[in-house]
């Protein structure tokens, strides 16, 4: 019913706002950051004024094509013995959308394959928590219901993508790679090789820990929506304090396991709750 009554509208809306503003926090350390700020500045004055998913779709695509392409000219390191044998499309960002997919999957070059590669660690990780606090993955607020896709868990994604990304800028600042570090297929994808992937395998505790206070507000939210005298408190808070305090539960949904019941997850305690000050390290 969320989407009738307009409460789909309000909690994307905060999801996209949190997103839209770790992406321009991190516009000063992009090539290109000084050119998109504009662009995200003016999203995000009118995002209040968003009068249907639709529309605040349209916002989120106009932010992420100032912010990707500040990415564009973002250089990517090689060994001096390597540089110049990897393809010219390989040393830079380049373009967020691959021309195998015509979207960001199946990236062709080694930045981008990096991102998706965190990105899916993410979303293993927003899966988790949407059951973690009694939610249907594939139930989704503003990304509609399709099939093979857990819309809710992209919905849960949206805030944390800035520090995911806010990762994958400190690596490519600080990590030099090699001609073994990836590899590209007969149809020009790019693959990762081992060890990266086992490094980039350890950062899904850092990704749990951000994405699990996103979900229990969201659960919190709509548990409690319905309840006059608890809606008002209910809505989400930015720093998310009120939700982490006490579990989520009521009507026939709780966190906390029956008898002899496995536990999904983890009890969510006020400690769970990220220094949004502070998100680097890593769309």
């Amino acid at each position: 019913m969320a989407t009738e009554t307009g409460l789909a509208g309000r909690i994307s809306e905060e999801l996209i706002r949190r997103k839209v503003e770790g992406q321009r926090q991190l516009l000063p350390s992009l090539p290109g950051g000084a050119e998109a700020e504009p662009m995200l500045q003016e999203v995000l004055e009118r995002l209040g004024e968003t009068k249907s998913l639709k529309d605040l779709r349209v916002l989120e695509a106009v932010a992420a094509r100032a912010y990707w392409g500040a990415w564009q000219p973002l250089e990517v390191r090689f060994a001096k013995a390597d540089a110049k044998r990897r393809p010219a499309h390989w040393r830079s960002f380049g373009t967020r959308v691959s021309p195998l997919t015509t979207s960001p999957r199946r990236a062709v070059n080694p930045a981008n394959a990096i991102l998706n590669y965190l990105y899916a660690l993410l979303e293993a990780e927003a899966r988790i928590a949407a059951l973690a606090v009694g939610a249907d993955p594939m139930l989704g607020l503003m990304h509609g219901d399709a099939r093979n896709r857990d819309s809710l868990v992209f919905d849960l994604m949206e805030p944390v993508r800035p520090a995911v990304d806010a990762f994958l800028l400190d690596l490519l600042g600080t990590q030099e790679f090699t001609k073994d570090t990836f590899f590209e297929g007969l149809d020009g994808g790019c693959r990762l090789l081992p060890p990266l992937t086992t490094e980039l395998a350890t950062t899904t505790k850092q990704w749990a820990r951000l994405v699990l206070p996103i979900a229990q507000q969201v659960a919190a939210t709509l548990l409690e929506a319905d309840r006059p005298d608890k809606a008002p408190q209910a809505l989400m808070t930015k720093d998310g304090r009120r939700s982490a305090e006490r579990p989520v539960g009521g009507r026939g949904v709780s966190t906390r396991p029956r008898r002899g019941q496995r536990t999904v997850g983890r009890e969510f305690s006020k400690g769970d709750v990220p220094d949004r000050t502070r998100q680097r390290g890593p769309e």
